[in-house]
Parts: structure tokens; sequence; C-alpha cells
């Protein structure tokens, strides 16, 4: 099953990517979405949009 996405959820996905809080809502389902973990991490909310966005903290491959 492949999901559709909109050209805004294309556009953020493409934003977010290599962010550390950008990951699966789902981490078994390996068709699942992804969502940004901002608010889950760190107990506070992101407070502006996705185009706005300055939390963005890249992973360091290991």
């Amino acid at each position: 099953m492949k999901i559709k996405r909109s050209k805004a959820e294309a556009q953020e996905a493409r934003r977010c990517e290599g962010c550390r809080f950008w990951r699966r809502l789902e981490s078994s389902n390996r068709h699942s979405i992804n969502a940004c973990h901002f608010l889950l991490d760190t107990g506070k909310v992101r407070g502006m949009s996705v185009q706005d966005c300055t939390r963005k903290e890249m992973v360091i491959p290991a």
C-alpha cells in the first residue's frame, strides 16, 4: 500500500529530512508516515509552522 501525499506534505517531508525529530509515527510498520516528534522529545511545543521552523537538529551519523 502506497500512501499518497499532497504537494504541501511532500514539501514538508523534504524540508524536514535529516532532522532528528522527523521520524516514523509507528516504527514497526514500514508503510507508516513520518511526523515531527519535537513535542514528544522535548515536552515543548514547536511554536511555529513547518515553513518557519528553526528547531531542526540534524542527525549525525555514527
